[in-house]
C-alpha cells in the first residue's frame, strides 16, 4: 500500500502513518485476532483517498450496499476495508476539523495525516473506561455507556480511543468485536496497555 517501513523483525513491523506509528506484532491466540483502526485523511481529499484505496482493496459495504458514509454530526466522510489479517480499516476525512492540503501528485499513503482511531474491546467497559479517565484520557461525550461504542479524546484533535463491549457488530462489517491485547503510546511518552481481561496498565516509555 506504499506505507514507509520504519522497523522490522521476525515477529513485528512498524509503518509510518503520517505523524503516527502503527506496529503489528505476532500474537498467539485462539481464532484470528483483529482490530479496528482508522486513518485521518486531509479534510478536502476524501474523494482522492477513496479512489486510491479502491485500486488496492475491495471496500466494505453496509446493509444497503453503500461503500461510504457521511457522519453529519461529526462532519466526516468514511469508507472501510479489511487488510490481509482481517483488521477493519477506515479512511476518515473530518472536513470540519482536519487540515486541508493540496495534492502535488496522485494520492498515496504519504498523504494520510495520522492514526485517527483504534479500538479497545473489553468485557468490562465501565472499569476500563474509568481507568483510562484516571490516566487523563477524557470522554468525548459523557456519560460512559457500557453497552455501546464510546469515544475518548478531545474532538478538536481528531484522534480517539474507541471503547466498547465484546460481541458488538462493527459498522460496515459482519464481524463482532473481540478482545485482544493492545498497547498505545501517547505523544507525551505515556503508554497504555490493555490485556484480554480488560486490565489497564500505564507508565512511561523512554
Amino acid at each position: 500500500m506504499g506505507f514507509e517501513l520504519l522497523n522490522e523483525s521476525t515477529n513485528c513491523f512498524e509503518i509510518a502513518v503520517g505523524t503516527s506509528v502503527l506496529e503489528f506484532k505476532e500474537y498467539e491466540a485462539e481464532g484470528t485476532p483483529f482490530y479496528h483502526f482508522a486513518f485521518n485523511v486531509p479534510g478536502n481529499l476524501f474523494i482522492e483517498a477513496k479512489k486510491w484505496i479502491m485500486q488496492l482493496v475491495f471496500l466494505n459495504n453496509d446493509e444497503e450496499g453503500n461503500d461510504e458514509v457521511h457522519f453529519e454530526s461529526a462532519k466526516a466522510y468514511s469508507c472501510y476495508f479489511e487488510d490481509p489479517s482481517g483488521n477493519i480499516v477506515e479512511l476518515i476525512s473530518r472536513y470540519g476539523s482536519s487540515p486541508q492540503t493540496k495534492l502535488t501528485s496522485s494520492f498515496s499513503a504519504k498523504n494520510l495525516l495520522n492514526i485517527s482511531e483504534i479500538n479497545i474491546t473489553t468485557d468490562d467497559t465501565l472499569t476500563v473506561g474509568n481507568e483510562l479517565q484516571k490516566h487523563g484520557i477524557v470522554l468525548t461525550e459523557e456519560p460512559l455507556n457500557p453497552n455501546a461504542l464510546n469515544f475518548l479524546g478531545k474532538r478538536e484533535e481528531g484522534a480517539f480511543l474507541l471503547l466498547g463491549p465484546t460481541k458488538r457488530q462493527w459498522y460496515f462489517s459482519t464481524k463482532e468485536a473481540e478482545s485482544y491485547p493492545l498497547e498505545i503510546i501517547l505523544e507525551d511518552g505515556r503508554f497504555i496497555q490493555v490485556n484480554k481481561q480488560g486490565i489497564v496498565l500505564s507508565g512511561f516509555k523512554y
